[in-house]
């Protein structure tokens, strides 16, 4: 009896370390259950909130850039509209007329001085030749290529050109461009671009010019005869130089002014 009882009991006590062993495998398979149960949910509430928060952050920079945007764009556009203004006005100044290089800059270097926010100044002629400048020229300078000039040049009127260095400052910036108009009321220099266009072909300028800015000076001296107002409107290259339609009707004695 005693070697069976025994062999039972060294039985009973090899079995107890698997079954304690299985109880605890079994209690940690339910304490990470647990634990993953608690933090799945929680884990998948964190995503869902960054991705909220991600995608709120993504929509305030769209906002704030458009926002800001907009006012890049309405600052350059009052700017665009302050330097027309401006110009407008330097047009009407004797200063800048082509009788005096020097006096022109004097003044424009003056006017520079009162406007920092500007770079420079300056006036071109038909060529495109820098003749006066705020900023001191060191070399000859023509802007013939630039955006700028060739939009005035086209339009008669007021340009903006592109973001680019300047040729005279060596900054990079933007100019702006307005026809520089004559005690005529026309644009400086156009007799002497019609002479460059034309000068090749005389006979197409007599035709084209002087031959009609003669027919168009009797017209009006014939109509004016009569009573009543008339309206005349007749192209820019018609009131420009010896030979204008404005020049024939002084010659034969009428008094031309032009209307502010």
């Amino acid at each position: 009896m005693s070697p069976a009882r025994s062999w039972g009991q060294s039985a009973l006590d090899a079995l107890k370390p698997t079954t304690v062993q299985t109880r605890f495998i079994s209690l940690r398979t339910r304490l990470l259950a647990l634990l993953a149960f608690v933090l799945i949910p929680s884990l998948g509430l964190l995503w869902y909130t960054q991705a909220e928060e991600r995608g709120a952050a993504i929509e305030n920079v769209n906002r704030d850039a458009a926002r800001l945007i907009r006012i890049a764009t309405s600052n350059q556009a009052a700017h665009i509209e302050a330097a027309r203004q401006l110009l407008t006005a330097f047009a009407q100044f004797r200063q800048l007329r082509p009788a005096n290089a020097a006096a022109c800059s004097a003044f424009l270097s003056e006017m520079l001085r009162a406007m920092p926010l500007y770079s420079n100044f300056g006036v071109v002629d038909p060529d495109g030749n820098l003749r006066c400048s705020a900023v001191p020229l060191s070399a000859r300078i023509n802007v013939a290529d630039r955006a700028y000039f060739r939009k005035s040049s086209a339009t008669r009127g007021f340009a903006v050109g592109d973001y680019i260095v300047g040729r005279v400052t060596r900054q990079p910036s933007i100019t702006y461009a307005y026809p520089l108009l004559t005690a005529e009321g026309d644009v400086e220099g156009i007799a002497r671009t019609f002479d460059r266009d034309l000068g090749a072909s005389p006979e197409l300028k007599q035709a084209l010019l002087h031959r009609r800015n003669a027919n168009w000076s009797r017209w009006i001296e014939q109509r004016m005869a009569q009573p009543g107002a008339i309206m005349v409107a007749v192209g820019a290259g018609h009131l420009a130089g010896g030979d204008s339609v404005i020049a024939m009707l002084r010659r034969d004695g009428y008094r031309v002014h032009r209307l502010q």
